[in-house]
């Protein structure tokens, strides 16, 4: 499969919305675009599920952002939405489960946790002390960043929040992904005068170094990436 999000002007309210279109590149569909979902709704931020039966993206409506699923075996619906999110739910992924979803949002005291979602409901798997700065999965595991009296801690959980392992001294500041083996994290950290590095942690031998790509790097780097061969 592939997914484009394009954009569009919407007359009636004014600004930008967006469409979602994809592509079965094996099937019947592979020299057309479908279009998921339906009129009156900005789709966007697609993320496939682990085993690519399922597309998740964002749907704006009048009642805010939700969660919309769709089989993707049946891309013009019926769809599913996940309601009832917690607050700021741009930064969300798949757990290892095909029916699980893991976000960032914020709770009732504003602190930004951990929510996972299974059978139908959202529960926090971070403390309510910890004010999460970013997160990533992989497989079951969750990790995330928080800051702890001006220390930075990252953290991996396993899916319901017990603690697994406790990082120290990486300065890492966010955009934070596995290597496609789960044996290195990477991240993006300061490092001298203040430049962005992209850092890799050996979770094998608890060794961090800094790639040399952002050695050369002028600006911040925004995102990146691991191709499927590591």
């Amino acid at each position: 499969w592939a997914v484009v999000v394009l954009p569009f002007a919407n007359e009636e309210v004014g600004g930008l919305h967006f469409r979602t279109y994809i592509r079965d590149l094996d099937g019947d569909f592979r020299r057309d675009w479908q279009r998921v979902g339906g009129e009156g709704f900005a789709l966007h931020g697609p993320s496939f599920s682990p085993d690519s039966q399922r597309l998740s993206v964002l749907r704006d409506t009048d009642d805010g952002t939700h969660v919309a699923i769709f089989e993707l075996t049946k891309p013009r619906g019926p769809y599913r939405v996940v309601s009832d999110l917690p607050n700021s739910t741009l930064a969300y992924k798949w757990l290892e489960q095909p029916d699980e979803l893991c976000c960032l949002g914020a709770d009732l005291d504003g602190t930004r946790r951990i929510w996972v979602w299974r059978s139908g409901f959202w529960t926090p798997v971070s403390p309510p002390d910890r004010a999460i700065v970013d997160y990533t999965t992989y497989g079951r595991d969750i990790t995330y960043i928080y800051e702890d009296e001006g220390e930075v801690v990252i953290i991996i959980c396993d899916d319901v929040g017990e603690e697994k392992r406790r990082i120290l001294g990486t300065r890492a500041k966010g955009r934070m992904c596995y290597s496609p083996d789960g044996t290195t994290l990477t991240f993006v950290a300061p490092g001298e005068l203040e430049v962005e590095h992209i850092c890799l942690f050996d979770l094998e031998r608890d060794t961090e170094f800094v790639e040399p790509l952002g050695e050369q790097c002028v600006g911040v780097i925004t995102s990146f990436d691991w191709h499927r061969d590591g």
